[in-house]
């Protein structure tokens, strides 16, 4: 069965959210199940480069669909290596058709049903918004194709600012767009600096994700109590607590555990958090060197249902952090090299951000959000 991972999530000792996709043809085609797997490789490629001090989230479909985005701008050897790392392997019109179908798959799920009459009625128990938009200078000639394809596969619409002459009014008019966009979570994406008098294109990523607990947890039984932290400390920590029957298996050196969201419809989506808890004898970090791919795919393929009392942490954090360096310690590095232009005049260069406000804050709701942006320089973009 295909799963597309939509975030990664670490809290000591907790890890990864995943997301299934029913491979029923009717609602998606076999590419798109192909480039999920892609995304899953590219997920557990980046996870494993990733040097967090504390606590880490990330979507790595959200880095993968804005890259992909610069990725219709790019190419020769930039080109090639970013389908390299990102374990890209079908055609790019093939793969912009494939983010499309996943991302209108996604959608589907915020709707109450699937009719023509109540396509645009929201689901009040589940949501997923998948947000992405293109911000360039004022007056600057954009290929057609490629407003075009950012356009038709991935909703982005084209949002002239003056980034030369008003630089602050352009990065106040992306926040508040972002801002609007995260429910009001994520207020200054793009700080004074992240903009200066070269940036002629910002390419804006936004995630949101509001799904209520298939079996929520049981408000008179949270309380304080000890959160083992894995150099050994504790901390007290508002916990909450559940019991049922759960997906569950156990391995010699963790457990694994699905917590179900609500499935609005059979055929939609099937949203889930999976936690793993490392055994006594093994560190969180020893946990993470041994997941890839076929590791998270054997853990699912076990899951058996029984009955558990489950504790989770409440928590909030946010997190902002450069994808530069560690895309370029992945292998895309003329993305990212100052001489990448002098070298390769088509070469794509881009200056990323993230910022991630995950939520686990009621008992009876799980929300995420999330935001990155690019900044793009190529001749590609221009006519």
């Amino acid at each position: 069965m295909p799963y597309v991972i939509l975030f990664a999530l670490c809290l000591f000792p907790f890890m990864a959210i995943g997301q299934e996709a029913n491979d029923r043809k009717e609602f998606i085609s076999q590419q798109a199940l192909d480039l999920a797997s892609s995304n899953n490789a590219f997920a557990f490629d980046l996870y494993n480069h990733l040097e967090p001090s504390g606590n880490l989230c990330f979507s790595p479909y959200s880095i993968s669909s804005a890259l992909v985005m610069c990725y219709n701008g790019a190419q020769n050897e930039t080109k090639n290596e970013m389908s390299r790392v990102l374990r890209f392997k079908s055609t790019l019109d093939t793969l912009n058709e494939s983010f499309s179908v996943l991302n209108r798959f996604f959608a589907n799920a915020s709707k109450e049903n699937l009719s023509k009459e109540n396509l645009s009625k929201e689901n009040p128990d589940f949501r997923i918004d998948i947000v992405n938009s293109l911000w360039v200078q004022s007056g600057m000639q954009i290929v057609p194709q490629f407003i075009e394809a950012l356009g038709k596969y991935f909703k982005a619409p084209l949002h002239p600012v003056d980034f030369l002459r008003q630089r602050e009014i352009a990065r106040e008019e992306i926040n508040r767009f972002v801002k609007e966009k995260t429910m009001g979570r994520i207020t200054n994406l793009v700080g004074p600096t992240d903009i200066d008098h070269s940036t002629k294109m910002v390419l804006v990523s936004s995630i949101y994700l509001k799904a209520k607990w298939k079996k929520p947890f049981e408000p008179q039984l949270t309380k304080m109590e000890p959160f083992f932290v894995d150099d050994g400390k504790t901390v007290s920590i508002p916990t909450m607590h559940v019991k049922g029957f759960y997906p569950y298996h156990q391995s010699k050196d963790f457990a694994a555990a699905e917590i179900g969201y609500i499935q609005p419809k059979e055929h939609l989506p099937k949203l889930a958090f999976l936690v793993l808890l490392p055994e006594k004898h093994l560190k969180l970090q020893e946990l993470e060197t041994k997941m890839n791919e076929e590791v998270f795919s054997d853990i699912l393929s076990h899951l058996e249902s029984e009955e558990l009392n489950i504790s989770l942490p409440k928590f909030t954090f946010t997190e902002s952090f450069s994808l530069k360096n560690i895309l370029t310690q992945m292998g895309m590095e003329k993305a990212f090299s100052p001489e990448a232009k002098q070298k390769d005049s088509t070469a794509l260069r881009c200056e990323v951000k993230s910022f991630f406000c995950p939520l686990l804050d009621t008992r009876q709701y799980d929300t995420i959000f999330l935001s990155l942006f690019f900044r793009p320089t190529t001749s590609k973009y221009c006519s």
